[in-house]
């Protein structure tokens, strides 16, 4: 019971503070508003295209959110729990854009040539990568151990150029690449730009990926190499 109180009062802290950031910001947004709403009606049209469009955006986060927590294991019932409706409802919301790893993959895909990462709703990891490139994917992965995935086909070479739920799109070449991940809030994205890493796509709520080529040469692929195996 304590237990329960005591995250009761946290989540209630950290809806006030997501609250008050909200309206900050709005605020910034349009700096001429709080004015404005003093005696501008229009001003109130504003402020519902701002919500407006905030509701949308936090509809794409919350999206994102469950997509990540399905890469994580989590089952829809201990989803639908924390949103407060059944498993089948949460399901229904957004199964069509949230791929989990009990969901029917097959066999862990690893296809040279032209493959081409599966097209989802909310894919955050379009390649921009001439198509006569050699292309590999990785898949299924975790948000437990895609980095350790792009940490072993770094050292030969593949460097990652989408991502998705469960899968990572990556591109031969010459040298060897090192892979990052930060979350997407907290400002640490900023660092990595300032260091030189590249960023793979758009920002894949809650990570933004970032990738370096390295001086070294790429090691050769033993016979037989496997670009998933030992990966946990």
């Amino acid at each position: 019971m304590n237990d329960k109180r005591a995250r009761a009062n946290v989540d209630g802290s950290a809806a006030l503070r997501l609250e008050e950031l909200l309206a900050v910001a709005i605020g910034e947004a349009d700096p001429t508003l709080p004015e404005r709403l003093e005696h501008d009606p229009e001003a109130y049209l504003d402020l519902i295209r701002l919500g407006a469009r905030a509701a949308a955006y936090s509809d794409e986060l919350l999206a994102r959110a469950v997509s990540s927590a399905r890469a994580a294991g989590l089952s829809w019932e201990a989803i639908g729990a924390e949103l407060g409706v059944s498993k089948q409802a949460v399901h229904k919301r957004f199964g069509a854009s949230s791929v989990g790893p009990a969901d029917d993959r097959g066999a862990v895909a690893a296809e040279r040539g032209n493959a081409v990462a599966p097209a989802r709703p909310g894919d955050a990891g379009g390649s921009d990568e001439p198509t006569g490139t050699t292309q590999l994917v990785l898949s299924p992965l975790t948000a437990f151990n895609e980095m350790e995935a792009l940490e072993r086909v770094g050292m030969y070479g593949w460097h990652s150029v989408g991502y998705g739920p469960l899968y990572h799109l990556v591109v031969k070449s010459p040298r060897r690449w090192q892979h990052a991940r930060v979350a997407t809030f907290g400002g640490g994205s900023t660092s990595f730009e300032e260091h030189g890493w590249q960023r793979v796509g758009k920002s894949w709520f809650p990570w933004s990926y970032y990738k370096r080529e390295l001086m070294e040469e790429a090691l050769p692929e033993p016979p037989g190499w496997s670009p998933l195996a030992g990966v946990r």
